[in-house]
This record gives C-alpha cells, sequence and structure tokens, in this order.
C-alpha cells in the first residue's frame, strides 16, 4: 500500500539501478539568513503544482491531521490521493522544513505581514500555525 511516509525513508536499490541515470535530486529549501527555512516558498510550490482547489484540500486534510481530526490511515490515503504520487517529496520537505525549524532554528518565526486587499483563508492561519507550533 502506497503511504504519504514512502519517500521519507527510501530502501537501497539493487546496484544495477542505481548506475542508471535519473533525475537530479530536488534542491534543499532555501535558508533565510536567521537560520529558518522559507514555508512560504515550499507552500507555493505546492500551489503551483497542485492547483487552488487541491492545494486548499491537501491543507485542510493536513490542518485535520495535526489537530488529530484525522488519524494517520485515514490522512495516507487521502493525502496520497490529493497530492499524487508525484509531489510526495514536496510534502515531505514541507513536514521536514517545519520540524527543522521548531526544533533547529536559532529564532521564532518572522510576524506575518498582511497583503492589503488580500482575503484570508483556512490555509493562511494552518501554514501559520504550523511554522508557530500551534
Amino acid at each position: 500500500m502506497d503511504t504519504v511516509r514512502e519517500e521519507a525513508w527510501p530502501l537501497a536499490e539493487p546496484q544495477q539501478q542505481q548506475q542508471q541515470p535519473s533525475a537530479p535530486p530536488p534542491q534543499p529549501p532555501a535558508q533565510q539568513q536567521n537560520g529558518r527555512i522559507d514555508l512560504r516558498e515550499l507552500k507555493l510550490q505546492l500551489e503551483k503544482r497542485l492547483g487552488p482547489d487541491r492545494s486548499r484540500q491537501y491543507f485542510s486534510y493536513l490542518n485535520g491531521y495535526l489537530s488529530e481530526r484525522l488519524s494517520k490511515a485515514d490522512f495516507d490515503k487521502l493525502c496520497l490521493h490529493t497530492l499524487g504520487r508525484e509531489n510526495l517529496r514536496l510534502h515531505n520537505r514541507l513536514i521536514r522544513s517545519v520540524l527543522f525549524n521548531a526544533y533547529q532554528a536559532k529564532c521564532p518565526p518572522p510576524t506575518p505581514t498582511l497583503d492589503v486587499g488580500r482575503v484570508l483563508d483556512a490555509s493562511d492561519f494552518s501554514a501559520a500555525a504550523m511554522a508557530t507550533g500551534w
């Protein structure tokens, strides 16, 4: 069964397969001068790849899982269906970056700035909650 964490701990492949050319590894997320990983950039990448409806659904599922309204098994199924296998690496990078910021960053996250005239949605609040550990 495919799960969200499938890509997080890849199994070693036989030597013959490792020698074949493959796609270049994804670039690590950019760190700001304050030692934090910019989660906004990762969120924008997810929104660009998924589109507005699927990204809103993904962040809703993530928020439900983090607030214990969804079980891990349910989250895995819904997330895989929403993201598709091709976007699991980006999801895992987002989760690892959130954990890095929570445990390794040397300063608190910057205070969010609001765009004048922009309507806020639920994903704005869930991303802020993830970044601050709420």
